[in-house]
């Protein structure tokens, strides 16, 4: 799950573009969702947090561990920012 600050346009677009590249690497379209975190309301640029599992979940350990799905992630991550910047 991708979070924005909802009063920041830019990272809900950033956000947005995030959720629908990891689409297919996390194994389903997962809405972005507004969240008001400190980090996120006093960031000087558009930023998010990006929630890829939880290790304390036997099967989201098993994939998170992997190289394999770090690259899938990391390669996911990587287009959503690159589409966000219009690259």
């Amino acid at each position: 799950i991708v979070y924005y600050n909802p009063a920041s346009p830019p990272s809900q677009a950033l956000a947005l573009r995030l959720s629908q590249s990891l689409t297919t690497a996390a194994g389903g379209y997962r809405p972005p969702r507004p969240i008001r975190q400190w980090l996120l309301i006093h960031s000087p640029m558009p930023a998010v947090n990006v929630e890829m599992g939880f290790l304390s979940e036997p099967h989201d350990a098993a994939r998170l561990t992997s190289p394999v799905y770090q690259q899938q992630l990391a390669q996911a991550v990587a287009n959503g920012i690159s589409q966000y910047l219009g690259r």
